[in-house]
C-alpha cells in the first residue's frame, strides 16, 4: 500500500525554487533535473575511488563511495514505491548524501575536522552543500549545480533534523537560513527521510557483506545477532544445503526484504498514529515518519556493535584508516605552506586569510581520491 496516496497533496512542490532561477524544461521535471545533474558532475565520479570502508588497493569486490551511493538509491526507490514521495527528488538526495565525503571515509573527516578546529571544522553534509552550490563549476551562469531548494534541504538533514543546540556549526546553519529560508528546525521531508533509512540499510548490510568477503568473520560468527540467526534458519528450510558464497548472498537478500517491510509497516503505522493527512504535516511532526519499529532498532543495535568490534576495529582496518590520516594531514600542512603549489584553478585571490587559504586547502583535500591523494603524498616525499 502507499501511504502517500492517502496523504492530501494539493500544496506538495508547488512553488519549486533554486537559488539561482532558471526556465524550466518541457522534457524533465525539476527533481528529474537535479537527480541528472548529480550523476553528471565531476564529485559523483570521484566517489568511484573513495573509500567505504576498504581502500581501493584491497580488492575490485568491495563497496567504494559510488557503489554504495547506487545501492542506497536502489534501496529508497524501493520504500519510495510503497511509503510514497516524489521518486526523483528521493533519488537525488540518495545519490548525492555521500559526495563531501574526503579520501579515506570516517577517518579523512575525523582528521580534516581536526585540522580545521579554529575554522569551523569539516562536516562531510556541509562539504555536499558547498560543492553542490560553489565548488562544483560546470555552468555559465553559476557556480555549482544550482539543485533546488527541496534537494538542498534534503542533503543537508539527510542524517535527520538539525538540533541547533547542539551542533557544532551554527554559524554556517544560521546564515544559510537566513540566505535560503530553508527551516532548519523542521523535520525533513518524507524524501530524505526515506534516503536516510535507506543509507542505514545499505551499509549495515553491505557492511556485513565486505566483512565476510574480508574474511574478519564467518557466517557463524553472526548467529548470534537474533534477525541474523532467523533469516539463516529460514534460508536452510526455503533453499537446503548451498554453497558459502550463496549462503551470504540469500542472507543479505533477505535482510535486505526484511528491513525494507519493516520501515514500511512502521511508516504505515506513524502516519496513522500522527494524523498525517498532508504531506506538509510530515515535517511539523512529532518525530520521523520513516523509521525501523522499536523492536527491530534492537536488532540493527545488534548489527552496528557487531561490525564495530569485528570490523571498524579490525586491525587491517585500522592500519589503512591511520595511514589515510597521515596522508591527508601531511598534504594539508604541505599546501597550507606553500598555497600557491596548489593547482591555478584552486588558488585563492591574492591577499586571502589565513582562514580562508585553510579553507581552500581544506576543499581541494575532500575532492580528491583516495588514488589522487597517495599520489600527491608520494610526489611531496620525494621532493
Amino acid at each position: 500500500m502507499n501511504v502517500y496516496n492517502k496523504i492530501n497533496n494539493d500544496t506538495l512542490y508547488s512553488n519549486i525554487e533554486r537559488l539561482h532561477a532558471e526556465e524550466p524544461l518541457l522534457h524533465r521535471s525539476d527533481y528529474n533535473r537535479d537527480r541528472d545533474r548529480i550523476m553528471h558532475s565531476v564529485a559523483f565520479r570521484r566517489l568511484a575511488h573513495k573509500t567505504q570502508v576498504f581502500t581501493s588497493d584491497k580488492g575490485d569486490h568491495y563497496r567504494n563511495r559510488l557503489t554504495h551511493s547506487l545501492e542506497v538509491s536502489q534501496i529508497a526507490r524501493s520504500l519510495n514505491l510503497f511509503i510514497g514521495g516524489n521518486e526523483s527528488l528521493t533519488e537525488a538526495i540518495a545519490l548525492s548524501h555521500d559526495l563531501g565525503h574526503p579520501p579515506f571515509g570516517h577517518a579523512g573527516e575525523d582528521m580534516l575536522n581536526e585540522l580545521m578546529y579554529d575554522s569551523h571544522g569539516f562536516d562531510h553534509n556541509i562539504q555536499t552543500f558547498r560543492i553542490v552550490t560553489s565548488i562544483e563549476k560546470r555552468y555559465a551562469n553559476f557556480n555549482g549545480l544550482n539543485l533546488t531548494l527541496d534537494t538542498l534541504e534534503g542533503i543537508l538533514k539527510h542524517n535527520g533534523r538539525i538540533d541547533i543546540k547542539t551542533i557544532k556549526n551554527k554559524f554556517f546553519y544560521l546564515k544559510l537560513e537566513d540566505k535560503t529560508k530553508i527551516n532548519i528546525l523542521s523535520q525533513p521531508s518524507l524524501e530524505s527521510q526515506i534516503a536516510s533509512i535507506s543509507d542505514d540499510i545499505a551499509y549495515n548490510c553491505h557492511d556485513l557483506d565486505d566483512g565476510i568477503r574480508a574474511g574478519f568473520f564467518t557466517i557463524d560468527n553472526l548467529k548470534n545477532i537474533n534477525l541474523i540467526n532467523k533469516i539463516l534458519d529460514e534460508n536452510i528450510v526455503k533453499f537446503g544445503k548451498m554453497d558459502s558464497n550463496i549462503i551470504t548472498n540469500e542472507l543479505i537478500r533477505s535482510l535486505i526484504n526484511n528491513l525494507i517491510h519493516d520501515v514500511v509497516d512502521e511508516s504505515i503505522r506513524r502516519i496513522k498514529k500522527f494524523n498525517i493527512n498532508k504531506y506538509v504535516e510530515i515535517k511539523s511532526a512529532e518525530d520521523l515518519v520513516v523509521s525501523f519499529s522499536d523492536n527491530l532498532k534492537n536488532d540493527i543495535i545488534q548489527i552496528k556493535s557487531f561490525l564495530y568490534e569485528n570490523m571498524y576495529k579490525n586491525k587491517n582496518v585500522l592500519v589503512s584508516a591511520n595511514y589515510g590520516k597521515n596522508v591527508l594531514e601531511n598534504l594539508f600542512i604541505f599546501y597550507t605552506n606553500n598555497p600557491k603549489l596548489l593547482p591555478v584553478n584552486w588558488q585563492n585571490e591574492p591577499g586571502g586569510s589565513v582562514k580562508d587559504n585553510n579553507r581552500l586547502v581544506c576543499d581541494f583535500i575532500a575532492c580528491m581520491t583516495d588514488t589522487f591523494a597517495i599520489k600527491q603524498f608520494n610526489k611531496m616525499l620525494n621532493k
